[in-house]
């Protein structure tokens, strides 16, 4: 079964990371559907890729090598501040396999661009918590989260994680929040003088129309195998919550904010996974998701046998489901 894959040693778990990326990245090269760019913000419209870019085979690529960069580089942040094992790469496996079940082939390149943003800033977060003066790693949180809403509105769904980063459980400084507001604003500051200046203000008209809009929308859930990816997804969720949640107060301090701060993330994200009209949002819940499966699979892989063929089940499952796209995308 998979998780005894990740049972081995350090070598063995990245070999078997990648070949399971080479495995989801093969339909990604079969189709021709892809959709390059959105322009569900102000800062997309106003942007365009190079033609080289919108060759497929080209964006795929750069797509799948971004995709394992991300995949490890989550995995990392889990690692360096003590949520998951260094050894432990199922953290890298999760968001190789989940990333785009609903969508495979719909903006790839911006989503895993938005992923690294926010896997950033939530890396700073988490740095606050060790350092005696947080104020810059809360301002770095604040201005990469900004710059990340330029390829989605819904990344501000997360600016009151940033808030409750410092307000619950860090000693409240009142300058934290006008350095949270001063990150925000600062990258729109530069946008929008930019628009000024090249008398594109006229695209700000119908901004409340469009960010209404996306975030007051429930997602829709299509197709037999996406509903058990969720009961799957959802059972696992609730299972490593009953057991990450009750072990939460006998750690030390620092990791007892990290958890529970990471606990709140995935609330956000799952509340942007469902409610909010953006694909690119679809993909949010993957950071906290990998942190805490990761380090629920690898407590239980030596324990409970079906566990591990759930698991294997929802792999074959995500692996069949994107292999099945493909055709749909050729019928489309």
């Amino acid at each position: 079964m998979i998780l005894k894959l990740y049972k081995k040693s350090h070598f063995t778990q990245i070999t078997w990371t990648l070949i399971f990326a080479i495995v989801f990245a093969v339909p990604d090269f079969l189709q021709s559907n892809t959709h390059y760019l959105s322009k569900s913000t102000i800062f997309l419209k106003l942007s365009c890729l190079y033609p080289w870019i919108q060759v497929n085979w080209i964006y795929q690529a750069i797509s799948n090598l971004l995709l394992i960069v991300l995949a490890f580089y989550v995995k990392d942040v889990f690692s360096r501040h003590q949520l998951v094992h260094r050894q432990n790469f199922l953290p890298s496996l999760l968001i190789i396999a989940l990333f785009g079940f609903q969508s495979p082939f719909y903006n790839q390149l911006l989503s895993i661009i938005n992923l690294l943003l926010l896997t950033t800033s939530f890396n700073f977060l988490l740095q606050s918590f060790d350092d005696e003066k947080p104020e810059n790693s809360i301002f770095s949180a604040s201005i990469l989260l900004s710059i990340a809403s330029f390829i989605s509105y819904g990344n501000l769904l997360f600016f009151p994680l940033i808030w409750i980063s410092f307000i619950i459980f860090q000693y409240y400084n009142w300058r934290h929040i006008p350095i949270t507001l001063v990150g925000l604003i600062t990258p729109y500051l530069f946008l929008f003088t930019w628009m000024f200046w090249h008398d594109k203000l006229h695209l700000l008209q119908n901004f409340w129309d469009v960010f209404y809009h996306q975030f007051f929308h429930l997602t829709s859930v299509i197709g037999l195998l996406n509903i058990i990816i969720y009961i799957l997804l959802s059972f696992f969720i609730f299972s490593s919550l009953a057991k990450i949640i009750p072990e939460t107060p006998s750690k030390i301090i620092a990791i007892r904010r990290k958890t529970t701060l990471s606990i709140w993330f995935i609330v956000i994200a799952l509340y942007a996974f469902l409610f909010y009209n953006d694909k690119v949002s679809d993909n949010f819940i993957l950071i906290p998701l990998a942190g805490l499966l990761g380090y629920y699979f690898r407590a239980i892989q030596q324990k409970r046998l079906w566990i591990d063929l759930l698991f294997s089940f929802l792999i074959l499952i995500l692996i069949l489901n994107k292999y099945l796209m493909v055709d749909a995308t050729k019928v489309l």
